[in-house]
């Protein structure tokens, strides 16, 4: 996904957007790509389980309420 669609699609500004993308990709939850001339943002194998995992609990507890 390219960074502005994913900005407005979190409905985030652009610096705050910035640093948690940072701070995923350190977390090697993301990886940046060149598509087209654009800097995409993929998930990784790691942020895909992550991903997983905190549905999971975002689901369990909500069914608890």
């Amino acid at each position: 996904m390219v960074r502005t669609r994913l900005q407005v699609a979190a409905n985030l500004n652009y610096d705050t957007l910035v640093r948690y993308l940072e701070w995923m990709k350190m977390k090697g939850f993301v990886a940046f790509t060149v598509e087209d001339g654009h800097s995409t943002i993929v998930l990784t194998q790691e942020g895909a389980a992550a991903y997983t995992k905190v549905v999971g609990v975002v689901n369990e507890v909500l069914r608890g309420c």
